[in-house]
């Protein structure tokens, strides 16, 4: 061939395979491919690592070079990473679920790399998202792009829920399975105490031995570097105390529900020989859906136990909500503790207030004990007649006036839910709720004239010493 003959055969060919790359979307020429060639190897062994996610409308394990282009393979491997960031930072400062992010990431797998397949994007188009929420989340992802995820053992550490006497909870998520959990972890200062550490394991095993769904699972227990932790069910939502603070009170609806789940939640625990001893609102997890959760077990205990004291002699339970029998300390607990606990609880959630209040702890479980308790209807009067009773009922002064078990609770609320009013109320209940704050401040009248003379009395005694002992001196001068 002569040699015109064979330039013009070498730019025909050249022409064509420009052509046969253009198609795939790149500017690339055959005489490149040598320099690139260690790029293009490392794209192709990414392409299988994530599966042939490249064209999934194909057959399984078809790739379509044409419909996707090298710079959208690259786009698709860079933006992996980033993606999963993007979702923690939006849950962690609140402006979607872990719930919705994982349903974002599950339909962006399903769909071809490109424009509108971006986390962003898809939460976007599904309204959990704002243009503001994109852009602070993406601003934050910026500044944590060249920064490690902490890591505690087998978990990443998201974010901080919250720290109180036992420890901190953080939200966390396990490394090998994606679970998002709730991870309590118990500082090794504490752990040095055996009360605490006592408490911390009595927490995971009565979680581990109740299986309820409105009763927060436990998932994992460990010891991370002489840190002991309890990974536990993650709810997606907030605590009673929170909504309390958010709202004043709870719409009666809601805290039926709540009550009728926790009614649940202790026959399953009673079943089991269980007393949870520290019902409060702030134990109780309200999801988005409206369905609670029982949490925090570390008081809980076996009810054929010494129910007394725990932790160096101190009365157990948390004041506000705490029984008359609690709070004396008596032996031989049951289960009606922890019905009067919930009693108390809802009596917060539907009226906004505490039922008995005081400047310490001591005042306040004296009141529980002496004080008859202000009717729910004086302080929430939209509260139906037959609500209000139950919740009264469940506060009588003595055990034998509350319902004996929760499934007699349960009926109580059945009663409720076919619009009657529950029989069988206590005599006792009713003397205590029929009686106003008037008797209470009688009571609390004398006392505080009693404390006011002794205090007078003290204070002139010791003006008259200190005036013999100036006297004396004056004498000797």
């Amino acid at each position: 061939m002569p040699l015109c003959g064979r330039v013009a055969a070498k730019r025909q060919a050249k022409t064509q395979d420009s052509i046969g790359f253009s198609k795939l979307g790149t500017s690339v020429r055959p005489g490149d491919i040598r320099r690139r060639l260690p790029v293009i190897l490392c794209a192709g062994w990414q392409m299988l690592r994530c599966g042939g996610a490249l064209d999934r409308e194909h057959s399984a394990g078809a790739l379509n070079w044409q419909r996707a282009p090298f710079r959208v393979i690259f786009a698709a491997m860079a933006q992996r990473p980033f993606e999963h960031l993007f979702g923690q930072i939006a849950v962690r400062q609140g402006f979607a679920t872990a719930g919705q992010v994982e349903e974002c990431l599950a339909a962006q797998k399903l769909r071809s790399p490109g424009p509108g397949n971006r986390i962003g994007e898809i939460m976007y188009a599904k309204g959990y998202l704002k243009r503001e929420h994109i852009r602070a989340v993406l601003t934050e992802q910026q500044k944590l792009a060249g920064k490690k995820v902490p890591v505690f053992g087998p978990y990443e550490l998201l974010k901080k829920l919250g720290q109180g006497g036992m420890g901190a909870v953080f939200m966390a998520k396990h490394k090998e399975t994606n679970r998002i959990v709730a991870l309590k972890v118990l500082p090794a200062k504490l752990a040095a105490d055996p009360e605490f550490l006592e408490r911390f394991r009595r927490e995971a095993r009565a979680a581990s031995a109740l299986d309820h769904p409105n009763i927060v699972k436990c998932v994992d227990v460990g010891i991370v570097r002489d840190v002991h932790y309890i990974a536990m069910e993650y709810v997606d939502g907030e605590d009673a105390e929170t909504l309390i603070a958010k709202k004043g009170r709870l719409a009666e609806p809601l805290v039926r529900r709540i009550a009728r789940q926790m009614a649940s939640a202790l026959a399953a625990a009673s079943a089991k020989g269980i007393l949870h001893r520290d019902i409060k609102p702030g134990n109780i997890l309200v999801d988005r859906a409206g369905n609670a959760k029982l949490t925090d077990l570390g008081l809980s205990i076996a009810a054929d136990s010494d129910t007394r004291v725990t932790l160096s002699g101190m009365t157990v339970g948390t004041p506000y909500y705490i029984s008359p029998e609690q709070a004396q300390g008596e032996p031989n607990l049951d289960v009606r503790t922890d019905i009067y606990s919930l009693g108390a609880s809802l009596y917060h959630m539907v009226t906004g207030r505490v039922p008995f209040d005081g400047e310490n702890g001591v005042v306040i479980m004296t009141r529980h004990v002496k004080e008859p308790l202000r009717p729910v209807r004086s302080l929430a009067p939209d509260v139906s007649e037959g609500f209000a009773a139950v919740i009264e009922r469940m506060m009588a002064k003595r055990r034998e006036d509350r319902p004996r078990t929760p499934e007699e609770l349960l009926a109580m609320l059945d009663v409720l839910e076919k619009g009657a009013v529950p029989a069988g109320g206590s005599a006792a209940a009713r003397r205590d709720a029929a009686k106003t704050t008037g008797p209470a401040q009688k009571v609390a009248a004398p006392e505080g004239g009693r404390l006011l003379r002794t205090a007078l009395i003290v204070s002139a005694a010791v003006i008259a010493a200190a005036a013999a002992a100036m006297a004396i001196v004056l004498a000797r001068g």
